[in-house]
């Protein structure tokens, strides 16, 4: 298995947050919370996000069921970039792969079996990646490393962390992708950033959100009380 620099974490920032799940085998008889989630998460996960992926990208999720729970023999995360620097890495993998763009892929999907394209053409913030796609994508990795080592830089160490994770969990693993908070987003109005939103602890009914991508709802609520307050009285 390919081990991951420590420094790469501390290099990528936030945004995209990537679970590895590696030696997975089916588990019977946990102990789960009135959720259904198992009690030791030290020792199991529950696949909740099968179907979801299935949906939306068939055979992704291949080789896990929905809602089992699994027992891992190793579990770590990493965090793959911001939405848009995730992205831009992705865009760069295509052309790696030869491919014209990240976009062009999506729009064109090129024949079955071709490099990256399960990871090119897949969710920035969600879903799972099964056994069966790790596996493939592992060799994808594999036979593009050269060529990503010559590119260098930031490509070659987030290639690496990626290169490890899918290695370790070809076959008989999982890569649960998450959202993480966004350090560059913040609110143009009050300064809140994403992490803020993402702690909230105040009242269910005041609970914020983006309402755009520099404005949080509490301020857009607040900038609209503003402008109503302005009108003319009537009469």
């Amino acid at each position: 298995m390919i081990a991951a620099p420590k420094s790469i974490y501390n290099r990528i920032g936030m945004g995209l947050e990537v679970w590895v799940y590696a030696g997975l085998t089916k588990a019977d008889n946990v102990e789960v919370d009135r959720d259904g989630y198992p009690k030791d998460w030290s020792r199991y996960w529950r696949a909740v996000v099968v179907n979801g992926t299935e949906f939306s990208y068939p055979g992704r999720a291949a080789g896990l069921e929905q809602d089992a729970i699994y027992e891992y023999t190793n579990q770590w995360d990493f965090v793959a970039g911001t939405a848009k620097t995730y992205n831009a890495w992705r865009d760069a993998l295509a052309r790696l792969a030869g491919y014209e763009s990240a976009q062009a892929v999506v729009k064109s999907p090129p024949p079955p079996g071709s490099p990256f394209v399960e990871m090119i053409d897949f969710f920035d913030h969600g879903g799972v990646l099964g056994p069966v796609v790790c596996g493939k994508l592992a060799r994808d990795f594999a036979a593009f490393q050269a060529k990503a080592r010559a590119v260098g830089g930031g490509f070659y160490a987030l290639y690496y962390v990626w290169h490890g994770a899918f290695e370790a969990t070809a076959g008989n693993g999982a890569l649960r992708f998450a959202g993480a908070p966004d350090p560059d987003q913040v609110c143009r109005v009050c300064g809140c950033t994403d992490d803020d939103i993402r702690g909230y602890k105040g009242p269910l009914e005041a609970v914020p959100h983006w309402a755009a991508e520099d404005l949080c709802s509490t301020c857009e609520k607040a900038m609209y009380a503003a402008k109503f307050d302005a009108l003319p009285s009537p009469g």
